[in-house]
């Protein structure tokens, strides 16, 4: 494996921070919980890396440090939103599980844990 594959307890392996429930190392290939979710959890870090751009060049530019800060909060708001999306993922799909009922008790108070930590976090 390279530096960019860490193994972990609950799922077999985390690449640059994306968890993956399935990895054949054989083969090279790791699956996400859902296609749409590599997607969604890509295209949030294409803008992340919009936004750092945007600041590097806003410094190069020595643009003023009021525009320079607020497009940092944006930044910083764009990688905890991310943040959220993978750790209510590993919620989800390695704390509950894949037989937990939508009405059951744990469900409800795994939801609440992500709101929680939504709203904490931005």
């Amino acid at each position: 494996m390279n530096g960019l594959l860490t193994p972990s307890r609950n799922c077999p392996c985390t690449i640059l921070g994306i968890v993956y429930k399935e990895f054949n190392p054989e083969k090279g290939q790791a699956v996400a919980h859902t296609v749409e979710e590599k997607k969604a959890l890509l295209a949030r870090v294409n803008r992340i890396q919009g936004q750092l751009e945007s600041i590097r060049k806003a410094i190069q530019d020595e643009k003023e440090c009021s525009d320079v800060l607020q497009q940092i909060a944006a930044c910083r708001g764009a990688v905890n939103s991310l943040l959220v999306e993978i750790v209510g993922g590993e919620i989800r799909f390695h704390v509950l599980g894949k037989h937990a009922k939508v009405d059951s008790r744990e469900t409800r108070a795994a939801e609440n844990l992500i709101e929680i930590l939504r709203r904490y976090i931005k």
